[in-house]
């Protein structure tokens, strides 16, 4: 037997009016829900809602509750689906390449999740244009997970890439390092950030690194970005945070790095790194790391750690 779920007294007039409108051919019943119908109908064929609501009263409270049950074989209860179906990404795409309004797409993210991801991907290169200007002429509350969650996704796609990313630099600073990160912990294009940070003084590069360092960066991703990690590291002071954030991300990529140059470079500008500032070591730690790479770096690499006792 599935879980009794409750409705509070202010919401039983409308729960009523939908049980009634339930018994009528068509779907007048849905339009009563007013916000999520089709979540709701997808639960509710999915479950299998088969008996009526029971209203009994609470022997210790005046409260009437209205409960009803659930035909469910394994007697969990999933969360609706937050998920746009094609159909309505469809009809917000068709909106947004008519208006361009960003306020409107940013109000589907309230019933849905996946909305940004995925219209990042079908707007036309017009239509974001619209958008990102009166976005970067405006400083709405939501340019952060704008900026993260569509233009890193839109960036893959764009042929300006540079362009892009330096307006949106311009006009929402910290908004910005935020994308940065989120484009250095997925599988960007390389071309996409080793063109960009070429342009920005070391300081901004600095605060990218201090950011990144601040995530769970994937090994997969830092082998994704070798190169421009490496370079924001060159660039940016040596913080302790700083050295053990990239002494993780080496150890954890080594094997499959082992046969990689630039991974063999990268490994032997840390461990200069680490000479020059006269830091604590784990020797052996170091050793073992080195002893799997090969690649000519790797002899290099040795040499520095027999200069410590």
């Amino acid at each position: 037997m599935g879980d009794a779920y409750q409705f509070s007294v202010s919401s039983l007039p409308l729960l009523e009016d939908c049980i009634k409108a339930a018994k009528q051919p068509g779907k007048e019943w849905m339009v009563l829900m007013k916000k999520n119908t089709e979540h709701l109908e997808k639960y509710i064929l999915k479950h299998n809602i088969k008996e009526e609501c029971i209203t009994q009263q609470e022997s210790n409270s005046s409260t009437e509750t209205i409960r009803y049950e659930l035909n469910e074989t394994d007697n969990e209860m999933e969360d609706i689906s937050r998920q746009a179906s094609d159909e309505v990404i469809e009809n917000i795409r068709a909106n947004l390449e008519l208006k361009g309004n960003p306020d409107y797409l940013m109000e589907q993210c309230v019933d849905y999740d996946n909305v940004l991801q995925i219209l990042a991907g079908k707007l036309s290169p017009a239509c974001v244009e619209t958008i990102c200007n009166e976005l970067f002429i405006s400083r709405p509350s939501y340019i952060e997970k704008f900026y993260v969650e569509f233009l890193s996704v839109y960036l893959k796609r764009d042929n300006n890439t540079l362009e892009l990313l330096i307006k949106a630099r311009k006009a929402h600073s910290k908004a910005f390092i935020s994308l940065i990160v989120a484009l250095l912990s997925s599988d960007t294009p390389v071309s996409v950030l080793d063109n960009f940070f070429t342009t920005i003084d070391n300081t901004e590069l600095s605060q990218i690194l201090q950011a990144l360092s601040k995530t769970q960066i994937t090994p997969e991703a830092f082998i994704q970005h070798l190169n421009s990690i490496c370079y924001l590291y060159k660039n940016s002071p040596k913080t302790a945070e700083i050295q053990h954030f990239i002494r993780n991300c080496l150890l954890l990529s080594a094997k499959e790095c082992c046969k990689d140059k630039n991974y063999g470079r990268f490994l032997l500008t840390y461990l200069q790194t680490l000479k020059e500032c006269n830091a604590q070591i784990n020797k052996y730690e170091l050793e073992q790391l080195v002893n799997t790479h090969e690649t000519p770096f790797a002899r290099r690499c040795l040499n520095i750690l027999s200069n410590y006792k």
